[in-house]
């Protein structure tokens, strides 16, 4: 599983920002909403100076507008 491979890049180089946004993309893929909110938030937080426009920042920010976080 994909996912798999982005939380072993995560042991070996925690906060690694391409993991984090790899396993949001794989976690919404397989409908885990939650996980992928929480890690495109992560992924935003840690990329917060990144340029607006790249393919990531946008399909992350498109994401999150869509799927608001569940209530706790």
């Amino acid at each position: 599983m994909p996912k798999q491979g982005f939380l072993r890049a995560l042991e070996r180089t925690p906060g690694r920002p391409k993991a984090i946004y790899g396993i949001a993309r794989a976690a919404q893929a397989t409908g885990d909403k939650a996980t992928a909110h929480q890690r495109y938030q992560q992924f935003l937080t840690l990329w917060k100076n990144a340029d607006p426009d790249r393919p990531e920042v946008t399909i992350a920010k498109e994401f999150l507008a869509k799927e608001p976080a569940a209530a706790e």
